[in-house]
């Protein structure tokens, strides 16, 4: 069967392997095409590490299914003791506990998936291993977000200014979606960091009543 792997450096690799492959000669042939030594490498499959003695087949692994290697660090055991604080977010943005945060954001291929896709800067900063860079990044996006949000602010403050306008009550509904949209954004970073970078789709029906 074939296998995908992707790597921090967003390498992605296609491996033939058999079903009863153990994990450690998986990370054998990863080490020949990565150059990673085997035991820098932590692989990881929908969320959680896998061991070397394990097989594939015994760990549920499919033909064309998707896993992730990083390199080897505190592991998800150390992500698991980490508290719900760990995972906050301080007032600038940066993480409370910046290495729970990493490992936690780690163990789901799925919003590795995702954030590769959004935020490829913010994906590499997770799998490295420079706190400080990953630091930096998070600030970062709580600027943006912030500017962001002023000036949507100031746009729907003008727009209100000349109600009676089709085109800007139509500007009105879009920033009043968008408007639900990033607090739900903000709402999931700050309580539930779980499903950082799952944004989801806020829509409001609405009619609008034109006076002539």
């Amino acid at each position: 069967m074939k296998i995908t792997v992707m790597t921090a450096d967003e390498q992605i690799l296609t491996l033939d392997v058999d079903p009863n492959e153990s994990v450690e000669n998986v990370k054998a042939l990863l080490e020949v095409e990565t150059s990673v030594p085997l035991q820098k490498q932590q692989l990881l499959f929908n969320g959680k590490e896998v061991r070397n003695p394990e097989k594939l087949s015994a760990l549920g692994v499919k033909d064309d299914d998707l896993l992730m290697m990083v390199s080897g660090g505190g592991g998800a055991a150390a992500a698991s003791s980490g508290s719900a604080n760990d995972l906050s977010f301080n007032p600038d943005g940066s993480a409370v506990n910046p290495s729970a945060f990493q490992q936690h954001i780690r163990r789901d291929s799925n919003m590795m998936g995702q954030l590769f896709q959004s935020d490829p800067e913010l994906a590499q900063a997770i799998l490295g291993n420079d706190l400080n860079r990953l630091q930096e990044i998070l600030r970062l996006r709580h600027r943006q977000k912030d500017e962001y949000r002023r000036q949507k602010e100031e746009e729907l403050a003008l727009l209100y200014a000349d109600p009676f306008d089709v085109e800007a009550q139509k500007k009105i509904e879009a920033a009043i979606r968008q408007k639900g949209i990033d607090e739900n954004w903000e709402a999931a970073l700050e309580h539930n960091p779980e499903a950082f970078a799952r944004v989801v789709m806020l829509y409001v029906d609405m009619e609008v009543m034109v006076s002539h």
